[in-house]
């Protein structure tokens, strides 16, 4: 999912992230396309309001804890990234 958000949020340059490693909002980028994709924030907050847990939430959509945890901190981030 990191290469797919890498082609849609820098579709117009030709150089991978590899290329690049100097751009850390590219690889930054990537890595949450993937996170929202995989575990959309909306769903995960709904989770954490009924009471779950990260690990629970984690196991739900078969992802890292630590996923979870990125989602819930940058959750006004991606509100604000989603309403642009």
């Amino acid at each position: 999912m990191r290469a797919v958000g890498d082609v849609i949020c820098f579709g117009d340059t030709r150089r991978s992230v590899v290329n690049r490693l100097h751009r850390a909002e590219r690889q930054a980028a990537g890595r949450a396309f993937a996170a929202e994709f995989l575990a959309p924030v909306e769903s995960v907050l709904e989770m954490v309001e009924s009471g779950l847990d990260d690990d629970e939430i984690a196991g739900s959509f078969n992802v890292s804890p630590q996923v979870i945890a990125r989602q819930i901190e940058n959750r006004s981030r991606i509100r604000e990234a989603c309403t642009t």
